[in-house]
């Protein structure tokens, strides 16, 4: 199935070769949060696949960090070897399955009200509600935190 293009107001940030995973970024929050929206696209991909990439064109051309967002643009984060997800996590990581209760606890509702109370809405698609989440799971305990980040490529 092709990917379908951006809707209007946002922009597309391939993060695989295969198009096969992407992020529609509201080109209202790129201009917002930062001075140059396209460094920022890069810093996302950054920050979504652990290793240092550019930033360039759908078809591959060199995107100047400094320039303005094209409505409805399709950015592509370049990733030098190609082999993306071999940054992405530790493996090893991974393997170590823990097994929890998906249900929210009380402890975990009052972490969403918290977040929404923070930052008052979804951080990456502007909704007004949403689900307060940790990126490493809650279940992991602090000690994931050290596991993971010696892998980390910067």
């Amino acid at each position: 199935m092709p990917r379908p293009p951006p809707p209007p107001g946002f922009v597309q940030l391939l993060l695989l070769p295969q198009d096969s995973f992407y992020l529609e970024v509201p080109m209202q929050i790129a201009t917002t949060v930062c001075l140059y929206p396209l460094k920022y696209l890069r810093y996302i991909g950054w920050c979504v696949l652990g290793v240092i990439g550019t930033l360039v064109g759908e078809t591959g051309d060199a995107v100047e960090l400094d320039g303005e967002l094209v409505d409805r643009g399709v950015y592509r984060y370049d990733v030098p070897g190609g082999n993306i997800l071999s940054y992405a996590v530790d493996p090893e990581v991974i393997k170590q399955r823990t097994h929890t209760h998906s249900a929210t606890t009380a402890t975990r509702e009052n972490f969403r009200e918290k977040v929404l109370k923070r930052d008052g809405r979804c951080v990456w698609t502007g909704i007004d509600e949403g689900v307060g989440m940790h990126i490493i799971p809650y279940a992991r305990g602090d000690e994931a935190c050290p596991r993971i980040v010696p892998f980390h490529v910067t």
